[in-house]
Formats: C-alpha cells, structure tokens, sequence
C-alpha cells in the first residue's frame, strides 16, 4: 500500500482580502516546499500585562513576526483565557530597567544594561464578555502559529471538478476534513487558515515536512460527554471554498459601448427585405429594425423605408404644355412584380404639380382597355399624389411609409371597353386593366374625361405610341422601340425625372430601377434619422439617509450591488433637489468619500430614502446619463456610405425626435458631416461627454438616391467612471485576475498563463465568486484549477482536441488497481448538443451541433452563447458537452499503490476484464473526483471517472 507517510497541521491567521491592515500574505505557502512553522515564526511571550482595552502589547521578540497579521494571546493568571488579536503593525516598545525580570530570556538584565522591548500595535481585540476578560498577565504565552496536535491521525481529501451552469466542467478544487479530541477551542474556529503538511518514508529514514495543503477551516463541529473527550471535526476548504461564499463584483469585459444595451427609433424602416435584396448586404428575410444597431453584430442592419439623396420635387413641365392649375401627370408605374410575388401588389402613381380639384379622369392601356375612374374627384395641393392600386391593403404592407392624398381601390371602379360608353365585361372591376399591361412593352394614357385627348402618355420597352396626341409632345416617353424607355424588370419601377441632366428626347425623363418612392417626393432637403436612448447609470440610494449625514452614504446598481458607476471621482450628484458633492468615491463598497458636502450649491439637505434616483450634476444638469469619449458609426466595406450627415447628443432624460419642430433645442450638435466617403466614421468630443440620446440624421448616401442605412453604432463610456472590473481590450486571464484582485486576494495566489482568449463584451453577474469565475470559464474556453496550496492557475482549457478523443496521460490494469466499479447510465439523456457561439471581436457567430445527425431517442442540449477562437474550437465544445452529458459509464476504483500526484482532469486508460467471456474494457476516462485519505499513515485514493470514449455504447 505505498510508502509510509506522516501529517501535520497547523492553526493560523484568519482569512482576511489584501486590503485588510491585518491581512497576512499566505500566498508564500507553496505547495511541495520544505517548511517549519515552528522555528519561522517561533511562539513568544508578554512582557507586560494586557487590560481588555489594551490597544498595544509589549511582547519579547518581533524579529520573526510579520509586519501585520493574528496572533493567540493565552491565560498566564486565573479568569484568563486564549484571546486571538489581530496587529495592523510592529513597532519598538519600552525599554527594561536593570535589574528586572524578563519573561522571556528567564533571566535578570545586567545593570547596566537596556533592553528594547517590542510592541505589536493597532489591536483589533475581541469583545470582552463572561467567557473572555481580554486580560492576559506578563509571561502569556503569544502564538502565530497554533500546533494542531490533537487530530486523530486521519486526514481525507477530495479533489473534484465542478460544474458550471452549462453543465460542462471547466474548474478544479479541493476540500479536506480533520477530526480528533480534546478541541484547541481557540483555534478551531471557521475562517482560520490552517497549514497541513507532509512527510515521507525513504530508505528507512523520513524526509522534511512539506506544505501540502493551505486552506481554511469551516463549519466545525464538537462534541463533549462526561468522559471529556472534547470530539471535534471540522472541515477544511481551499480558496475555492473561500470563493464560493464571497460575491463576486460583476465584471465587464468589452469596449465600454453604452450602444450595447440601447433602444433604438428611426424614421422608417424599410418593409419588404426583397426592395433591397440586389445590393448584397444581406441574406434570407431579416428584420431592419432600428435595434439592430445596437447588437453589436456588423451583420445585421437597419435600412430606412424612404429614399433620401438627390431631389426630384414635382415642377410645371414647361410652356410647352399646358401649365394652367390643374394638370396632371403619370409620374411612376410599377407593373411587373418581383419574383414570385404574385398579384396584388401593381400600382401606378399620379402626381398634381399644381393646386386644384381633379375629376373626370381616365386611365388607358393598350389603347383598348380603359379604367374609367369619372366618379373620382381629387382635391390636392401642388406636389401630392395618389396611388391607383390594385390592392391598398398590400399596397401599405409594402410601402407603409407613403404620403399619397389617396390611395385609389381600382376594385371600386369598371373596367370599359375599346369604345366608350360599354362595359368591357359585366362586374369586372378596374384592377384587371395591370393584366391587359404588357410589361415587355406597351403604352399608358391618362385622359381626362371620355373622347378628350390624353393628358399624358407613357411608352416602353416594344410598346407604340398611342394617336392621337393633341400637343405636348413631351408628354409622350417615345413611340419608338429606339426612344422608347426600356421595359421593366421584375421588382422595378418606371420613375419620372422633373430635371434630367442634358435631355434630347421624352425618354430622357424616366429612369427604370429598382428605386420606387410611391407616395413621396425625394427632396434636396429629406432626411431620414435613427435615435439611440443609451445605457444610463441607473444608480439608487442603498439605504435611507437622514439631512445632515455625510459618511456611510451608499449607492446601488439596478441590481442592488454597491455601485459608483458612472459617477467621477469627484463631484457633485443630486437626489431630488439636493445636491451633494464629494471629493473622493470608495468604488468598492459604493461610498461617497473624503469631504462630502450637503446642499451643495445652494441647495437644501433633506433626507432620503433607499432606492432614490442618483443624477449626477453635469454643468448644472442633473443627468443620468454615462459620459461618451467617442461614437463610431459603421457600414460594411464596399457599401454604399453615409455622405451627410449630422450627429446629436443630448443629456436631458427625454429628448424629442425630429418629428417634433422644436427638437434641436433638446440636443448639442456633436458633428455636422459633408462629403464623407468612409465606411466606419469616428466622432470624438474634445472631453468625454454625457449623452443619454444619440440623434443621427442622414441627408444623403454616397449613392443616390438610396434608402439610408447603418449597420451599427458604438458609444464609448469614458472608462474613469468605473471600478477595477470594467475593462477593455483584455484576455480572459486578465478578467479573472482582476475579480479575484477585487475580493482581495493576494497578487502572488493567482497565475494568469496569459493562453487564454481576448474576449469583448461580456458582462458577468454579481454572484458566487467561484460560481461565477467557474462559468466565466466554460463561456470561454478557459480552465481555472484550484491547487492544493490554494493558488489558482488560469489557462485556456486546451484538454479536449478537436478531432479526437484526448490522449490519456496513464493507463491503470488489473495490477494497478485494487476495485473496478464501473456503473452503467442512461446513454441516451442526450440526443444532440447545439451550441451557440460567437468569436472573440464578434466578426463570426453561428451554431455548432454535435452530432450532426439527433439520435431519434433523447432530448438537445442547447447551451450558449458562448465564446470560441473559431468554428471547430466551438465544434470541439459542443462534442466535449455531449459526451459529458452521455455519461454511459462511469467506474469507481481503489488504486492499489500509492496515487497521491492524480488530480481531476487528467485522461486515463483504464483496462479491465470483468467477463472472461467478454474482451478486456480497454476505454478512455476522464478523472472528475479524486479521494485520498491518509489513515494508519498510508495514503490511498480512489478515483471516479467518467467515460469519454466509445460515445455509441447503449
């Protein structure tokens, strides 16, 4: 059963964070190193009485103390007892007279001599009550360090893998368990450290003792009975316990970008994904709603409904028409829908460039079939336009942000006949004429009342002009397969141009594109706008304060968490009509700081009750809003680019649209833009600026006329105004240490590998420390291991290949193992895993499933989002999640030598034969739990695996 071995244990200073003035370094303790409490910092003694309001002690020797720390100060006279004190500080004492008695050196000083005394200073002493005077007679004995040696010589240890909310096991970590008689009661106390150490068995001789666990005593338990035996266990936790039962400040990871968590408005947005569908910049039927500028996907964007850019304002044609009010004209025709679209969706547009009422009026196609729409009479302002449809409801679903007067039902009228006065076909309604318009070629005619000549004329593709035509003979769009406008394709639209460029024929005045504005005239002067109501700080009161209380003033996030965020570190912050300024913030614990004054600023102090709003006072504003250093607003490469523009932010808690006439004053213009051509446009403002809305108004694209679009904005916060677990541009690694750096852990507990991922925004909760580090880990493919003298190894979790089943590091037979249990599971929990994932800058997301193929029996396992490097380290996740969750065996097993190395997480072969009549199990497992125990002074450990390999078994 192994060599012979024997342990120690001893009682020290209790667990305290690093900011502490008493906090002991523990971190020094290094596992596997030679080391002897005793003689490095040996017990020593009171040279002077203490009373229990003593706030110093003279004690013989600080040579070997630290400089800060706890000691036991013990009985030395009746109705004393073992106090434990902690020291903020050493110092030099009084010095001893000659002649007297000094407790320590057992010996009277020479006369003529001196002897400095030393003093342990800044006493923080328990209370005193029935059970603890705190007086402590000359000659007391004084103990950093407390022999534990009145354990039973057992000591179990359990070394296991922990898993995460995802289910995964990411995180390794330790708990110990100590029993014996005749309790130290002083010492065996939750919260002291405790040192456990080893030694072993050589050639016949034994070797140092080394420090094999540092952990922390929790929940212990005793037992008396009338024979005294005083039973007493206790359990010993590493810092992974310690973290379990410490809250973890959230920690936010990313650019800062008070975007990410915006709501978003816009003046439109564009209604039907096939309109823009030739320009590439996305694919399927996405939304293009205003929030998709704040997912922090590039992917994703918004798109206005209206077109902006290039004007095109309905004018009077000219003298050689007739200019008189009254006059209409066929301005847009859209006749051949998109693929696939089916009916219902065709519409032509008349356009009124001058004032009047308009009745009487025709429409002809084909020269024979003719809409006679008499009954319909229009009064319009110069510029309106009415929309002839043949399904008004589709007609809004697919332009729901027009402006036509009206918007006609062809189903309400007839449709007539090549001649005049007779129905065509009994109750056919004036929606059949889109079917007698041939979009290869043809020709339009308005008319105005029966046997006039016609109004205006449009001619396209093979189509002919239709005789005759009174004057006007730019009415006509040709007559003429040469000058005729070309014909249509699916989905576009024939537009009329009020002021072409050089025109020499009718045609010259129509384009034919994809561009429709239907009820709407694109103007030099139409914009279109998107708003951003940003991230705010979102602070409250922690608790009631009354009007003259200017310590303990504490604010809270939303989620009830001491917070300071968003605030400087210094100021002035108003809660109703007071305003309180501060010279200093205790970030920590969310504490305003150094010199607070109330009614500040000629305001009255009053008191205030938890969860009051916190507004910070910015040049006489009270504002919530976080300070912005910079906003980037982003197209894609090789996309069309925002050209004018103007960029607004405004501090106040509401802030008007442009829909409203009066809303500039609401906003400070951050940026006025002309002529831009880059894709990604930076704004900086000379010093960070507080900005609860972001107005972005867009006069024009770099094409056009074009529908406006961005695909995302980013507002950086100022990152001054947070704590030490706010960071940006870092690694994993780096904001775990900063969390623990945040509990108070010591800089020298923790390694960061520097392997691990550069992941931006993420936020985690304020939670569990180790719950929250742990899941940290999965998220990202991180790994943190616990070791056994409590420090924390952080690295990228690289155990599981990603084509293979990982490589065992030992292989354990028959003659390495005492017991086989294997234990059968339920295989089939899991059908498939499907894991969402994205990588470290956002630029790739997607899904990894694992099998590609769902097992018919079982349920899918959907965990996410997570962070990966890329798709197959997500493939990898997701393959390493399934098997985790298949489980089909586990084994239990007894080494049978001694295993005091093995450790959770490490891959072993384990090659056993249970049925003769049945090949050897030769299969791979992952070590989950390890339990040693050193009983009788021989280590054992029994091992629990789960089996990884072999993922069909049944």
């Amino acid at each position: 059963m192994g060599h012979y071995v024997e342990w120690r244990a001893f009682i020290g200073p209790p667990w305290k964070p690093d900011t502490d003035a008493a906090h002991w370094d523990w971190s020094d303790l290094d596992a596997g190193s030679a080391y002897d409490p005793e003689t490095d910092i040996p017990a020593t003694s009171l040279d002077a009485a203490m009373t229990s309001g003593s706030t110093t002690a003279e004690v013989g020797s600080i040579a070997d103390l630290p400089s800060a720390g706890t000691v036991w100060i013990g009985p030395n006279s009746s109705g004393e007892s073992w106090e434990r004190i902690d020291y903020e500080a050493t110092g030099s004492g009084a010095t001893i007279a000659a002649g007297t008695w000094h407790p320590v050196a057992g010996m009277i000083t020479y006369p003529s001599a001196t002897n400095a005394q030393t003093r342990l200073q800044t006493l923080t002493r328990e209370t005193a009550d029935n059970e603890l005077t705190g007086a402590h007679a000359a000659g007391a004995a004084v103990r950093f360090w407390w022999p534990l040696d009145t354990a039973d010589g057992v000591l179990s240890i359990t070394e296991e893998m922990i898993e995460s909310k995802d289910g995964t096991l990411a995180t390794v970590t330790w708990a110990a368990r100590l029993q014996g008689v005749t309790i130290p009661q002083a010492a065996i106390r939750a919260g002291n450290l405790v040192l456990i150490q080893t030694r072993w068995e050589s050639g016949g001789s034994m070797g140092n003792w080394e420090n094999e666990l540092v952990g922390w005593l929790d929940s212990p338990e005793a037992r008396d009975s009338h024979e005294k035996r005083r039973d007493w266990s206790v359990q010993v936790i590493s810092i992974g316990g310690r973290l379990a039962s410490t809250d973890a400040p959230g920690i936010r990871v990313g650019s800062l970008n008070a975007a990410r968590s915006a709501s978003a408005n816009a003046s439109d947005t564009m209604a039907a994904p096939r309109k823009e569908a030739d320009a590439g910049e996305y694919t399927g039927e996405p939304s293009f709603a205003a929030n998709n500028i704040t997912d922090g996907s590039s992917a994703t964007l918004w798109i206005g409904e209206r077109y902006i850019g290039k004007g095109n304002t309905p004018a009077n044609p000219g003298t050689s028409y007739d200019g008189t009010a009254g006059f209409r004209i066929i301005s847009q025709l859209h006749i051949k829908p998109y693929v696939g679209q089916g009916e219902g969706y065709r519409w032509i547009e008349i356009t009124y460039p001058g004032a009047g009422t308009f009745d009487g009026q025709w429409i002809v196609a084909s020269d024979n079939y003719f809409a006679n729409l008499e009954s319909l009479s229009i009064t319009a302002e110069a510029g309106d336009h009415v929309i002839l449809c043949e399904n008004p409801e589709l007609f809004a679903e697919e332009n729901p942000d027009h402006d036509a007067v009206e918007v006609v039902d062809l189903a309400d009228y007839q449709l007539w006949a090549d001649a005049f006065g007779a129905p065509y076909y009994a109750l056919v309604d004036a929606t059949n004429i889109f079917d007698h318009i041939d979009p290869a070629g043809d020709n339009l005619c308005l008319y105005y009342g029966p046997g006039a000549a016609p109004e205006a004329q449009v001619v396209w593709g093979t189509g002919t002009r239709r005789t005759p035509f009174a004057n006007a003979e730019w009415r006509t769009s040709g007559g003429s397969a040469s000058s005729n406008i070309s014909a249509p394709g699916p989905g576009e639209t024939m537009r009329y141009i009020y002021a072409p460029t050089s025109p020499t024929k009718a045609a010259d005045y129509w384009e034919v594109s994809s561009i429709g504005t239907p009820g709407y005239t694109v103007t030099s002067s139409s914009k279109a706008w998107v708003k951003l109501e940003l991230e705010r700080m979102d602070l409250t009161l922690s608790g009631d304060i009354d009007s003259s209380q200017t310590t303990g003033i504490v604010l809270m996030d939303s989620a009830g968490d001491p917070s300071c965020d968003g605030l400087p570190s210094s100021g002035t912050i108003q809660i109703g009509n007071e305003q309180i300024s501060y010279t200093s913030l205790a970030r920590r614990t969310g504490t305003l700081a150094g010199t607070v004054t109330r009614g500040a600023n000629s305001t009255t102090a009053a008191a205030h009750s938890e969860q009051d709003k916190i507004y910070f006072v910015d040049s006489g504003v009270a504002t919530d809003a976080l300070p912005i250093e910079s906003i980037v607003i982003s197209r894609p490469s090789g996309g069309i680019a925002l050209e004018d523009f103007i960029v607004r932010g405004s501090k106040l808690t509401t802030a008007r649209t442009p829909n409203n006439a009066y809303y500039a004053t609401d906003y400070s213009t951050l940026a006025t833009v002309t002529g831009n051509s880059d894709e990604e446009y930076t704004i900086t403002p000379g010093s960070p600026t507080r900005i609860r809305h972001l107005l972005v108004e867009i006069t024009k694209m770099s094409e056009q006329p074009a529908r406006p679009r961005i695909n995302e904005i980013a507002c950086t916060i100022d990152a001054d105004v947070y704590g030490a677990t706010t960071l940006a541009g870092v690694k994993v690694g780096g904001a775990i240490t900063a969390a623990l750096d945040e509990i108070g852990v010591p800089s020298g507990a923790y390694t960061d590998a520097g392997d691990t991922l550069t992941a931006d925004n993420y936020t985690t909760a304020t939670d569990s420390a180790l719950a929250v580090l742990a899941d940290l880990a999965e998220f990202t493919g991180t790994r943190i291991v616990v070791g056994r003298d409590s420090k924390i190894t952080i690295e990228r979790d690289d155990y599981w290949p990603s084509a293979s089943t990982p490589t065992a590091s030992q292989t354990y037979t028959r003659a390495d193992l005492a017991t086989f249990e294997p234990v059968y599971r339920n295989g089939q929990q899991a059908a498939q895993v499907d894991l969402e994932w994205r990588n470290v800058d956002e630029s790739e997301s997607g899904r990894e499933k694992y099998p590609s193929t769902k097992d018919p029996a079982g349920k899918t396992i959907r965990i996410g989002p997570h962070i990966h490097a890329s798709s197959s380290a997500a493939a990898a996740a997701a393959r390493k999640r399934y098997w985790m969750a298949r489980r089909p065996y586990t084994v239990l097993a007894e080494f049978a030598d001694e295993q005091s190395a093995r450790r959770p997480g490490e891959y072993h072969q384990l090659q056993w034969q249970i049925d003769e009549e049945m090949e050897e199990m030769d299969r791979t497992y992952m070590a989950v739990v390890m339990e040693h125990e050193i009983r009788d002074n021989r280590w054992r450990t029994v091992g629990n695996w789960v089996q990884i390999s072999r993922e069909d078994e049944r």
